[in-house]
């Protein structure tokens, strides 16, 4: 059966999996034929703004992806985003769900393939392809988490569960970091300015930003002055891959704590 939305008609054929969030799904796209995995979320009208950071990362990074020619296939490419209405048999709308539409790169993810003993540690000579290596695997996941670093986005939530293989030919060829409903734009540079210390009132962790005193000079301030910065929500991330300043209850985010949940997929 197909549903028509305000910009497209999509035919949903599969369930992907679910997520604290919501479901994923394969779709079929009825005027141009193309498949895309589509992103479900429950839309309440009274909160327009909840959901929507999501989408407005997704659209950050493949803005800039764009701009560099858009050659990065190691994270999942945006194309979409509506309102979905589900209509009972009068016609009114029963309820309605945020969508985000993005390509799809396949059913198989980094945990499936583990499972399936599709990864390997060991690079066979004469049979490149026939298992995808830990090393091919941590390549790709670097550099896609390089990627989003560099526009200082955190995704806070890397495991094998949102890491999903693309197959061609009964192959994997490469890996897409997905699911980016966690994560959050920094508007501080968490990786060259930040010390955790146990400085806020709260007796939290919390990054502080300590100024050179050559900048600190200039501007008429102590050496030693340190600027707090808004805090996050501390239960992101899956308990298993949270970093250590994320178990202790810090509330701030930091780039670091992904490089953390990088280290324990496997």
């Amino acid at each position: 059966m197909a549903h028509s939305t305000p910009s497209r008609t999509i035919r949903f054929q599969k369930h992907l999996g679910a997520g604290v969030f919501g479901n994923v799904y394969k779709v079929y796209d009825v005027a141009t034929g193309s498949m895309y995995a589509a992103k479900m979320t429950k839309y309440n009208a009274g909160e327009p703004k909840k959901g929507l950071n999501e989408i407005q990362i997704l659209k950050y990074i493949q803005h800039h992806k764009d701009a560099q020619g858009g050659e990065n296939k190691t994270i999942v490419r945006f194309v979409d985003s509506f309102i979905y209405h589900v209509y009972n048999t009068t016609g009114c709308s029963k309820i309605a769900y945020r969508c985000i539409l993005m390509d799809y790169v396949g059913p198989l993810s980094l945990r499936d393939a583990l499972e399936r003993d599709l990864i390997t540690d060991v690079d066979i000579p004469g049979i490149k392809g026939f298992k995808y290596t830990i090393k091919q695997v941590m390549a790709d996941l670097l550099g896609a988490v390089d990627f989003i670093h560099t526009l200082n986005i955190a995704h806070r939530d890397i495991k094998p569960e949102n890491i999903i293989c693309r197959v061609i030919n009964q192959r994997i060829v490469n890996i897409v970091l997905a699911d980016f409903g966690c994560s959050k734009r920094l508007m501080y540079n968490s990786n060259s300015s930040h010390i955790l210390s146990r400085k806020n009132q709260k007796g939290e962790f919390c990054p502080l930003r300590w100024l050179r005193s050559k900048t600190a000079k200039k501007n008429g301030i102590e050496p030693n002055f340190s600027v707090d910065f808004e805090p996050s929500n501390p239960v992101v991330c899956t308990r298993l891959y949270r970093s250590p300043e994320l178990l202790f209850g810090s509330s701030y985010c930091v780039l670091a704590s992904d490089m953390f949940s990088v280290g324990k997929w496997n």
